[in-house]
């Protein structure tokens, strides 16, 4: 990719200006710029029609470059990457596996130095081009594998004083024919391999997953795991954040997740909601059974990955419908709860007369948990539309009866 060519004023004149058009179609004006393919023309285009709400400063900032789809595919998003910077400060950090260097600019942020290590030397060129744009000064941006550059490092400090409060990765979920992988030993690069000698550089590392890994299997194999949060946006389970931190003067490793805390956070738009249980206190908690009252509560995302099922209904005083679902009840609004609220109307058996009286539009928004039906067969069965301001849960209760729950939202 050449940068100089992709910054000439009539080809980001001409980014700018088709935004909004077909790319496909842009494509077939192969010659209007000789001097650059119009392939990478039409990628800076992709990327920002994309990009919006993942890169709003990226993409209301003139000039910036944008590389390859799967780099900015992997990118954390800004809101992930601001929630993540704000967890840590200090001196010295250096993200090892920069990539696009979102992460890194809000590490910036957060400490006096930095260092952006990135082995594929455009992506790191890009990046020094945008930092200069976005003015950031106190990162230095190092082309290199992170093999290399710790090497380097070694040999200019000290064994008493580690060089980095933090150390940040991200490895790269992709096998070498990008099909994606989740285990940790499966990623490049493989962590579970160099943990032993990043723990001699950094304080602290700081370590970002796929929302899929197992987080009781990754912290027996990690060791040295301090705390873990479950990052979810708008619902949606976007990454895991495992904390490393060898204990001074000490060898032993924390293996076991039962005394782990975990933090599950859901970022909306204008706020965030943030749960922090113990494991060990999940695992030593009980949970009440009850058959619905006035209300449904359905946990967000991050609490059902984090596993803290039981501790979500202690703190608000929830009983669960069914030892398996993770549906709760209660008699009582509880404005604060992590997840959706919704009011329950009425409680169903599966009966296509009876649930119909209820939904004289012919309209639902359909949902099921641990029911033996999907939305989809439910839908089909009852010969009704998606959408309306009428939410149904096929669930089941304590009795082990099936039963629909026909609610609306609060």
């Amino acid at each position: 990719m050449n940068i100089q060519k992709l910054l000439q004023s009539e080809i980001q004149d001409f980014i700018a200006t088709n935004l909004e058009n077909d790319t496909d179609r842009l494509l077939l004006n192969s010659s209007k710029f000789p001097a650059i393919p119009m392939r990478e023309v039409v990628t800076q285009i992709r990327i920002r029609q994309k990009a919006t709400s993942k890169f709003p400063t990226w993409i209301s900032t003139k000039n910036l470059i944008f590389p390859s789809n799967l780099s900015y595919q992997q990118a954390s998003s800004e809101q992930t990457a601001q929630f993540k910077s704000k967890l840590v400060s200090g001196k010295n950090f250096v993200d090892l596996t920069g990539g696009f260097g979102v992460d890194t600019y809000f590490f910036s942020k957060q400490f006096q130095n930095g260092f952006y290590v990135e082995q594929q030397s455009d992506l790191a060129e890009i990046v020094r081009h945008n930092y200069k744009v976005l003015g950031v000064s106190n990162v230095k941006i190092c082309p290199q594998n992170l093999t290399n550059f710790l090497a380097k490092v070694s040999v200019n400090f000290s064994q008493n004083q580690l060089p980095f409060d933090l150390i940040y990765l991200d490895p790269a979920r992709q096998d070498a024919i990008n099909r994606k992988v989740v285990y940790l030993s499966d990623c490049t690069p493989n962590l579970l391999e160099i943990l032993p000698q990043l723990l001699k550089y950094g304080k602290q590392i700081l370590l970002k997953t796929s929302p899929l890994l197992d987080i009781s299997q990754a912290v027996k194999e990690l060791g040295f795991v301090q705390k873990v949060w479950v990052v979810a946006v708008k619902n949606e389970c976007k990454e895991l954040l495992f904390l490393l931190q060898k204990n001074q003067g000490e060898n032993q490793s924390r293996t076991s997740p039962e005394d782990l805390p975990i933090c599950a956070v859901n970022l909306e738009n204008d706020h965030q909601q943030i749960f922090d249980f113990q494991q060990l206190d999940e695992k030593n908690s009980s949970f009440t059974l009850g058959l619905p009252e006035k209300f449904l509560f359905r946990p967000n995302s991050a609490i059902l990955k984090s596993g803290g099922f039981k501790s979500i209904g202690k703190k608000f005083g929830l009983k669960k419908l069914h030892s398996n679902s993770h549906l709760y009840t209660a008699s009582e609004i509880h404005p604060n709860f992590m997840g959706k609220t919704y009011r329950i109307l009425e409680v169903c058996k599966f009966s296509k007369k009876e649930i119909l009286k209820h939904l004289p539009n012919k309209k639902a928004n359909i949902a099921t948990v641990n029911f033996p039906m999907t939305p989809a067969q439910i839908y089909q069965k009852l010969k009704i539309k998606h959408g309306g301001n009428r939410y149904l849960f096929g669930t089941t209760n304590l009795k082990n009866q099936k039963i629909i729950l026909i609610t609306e939202r609060i």
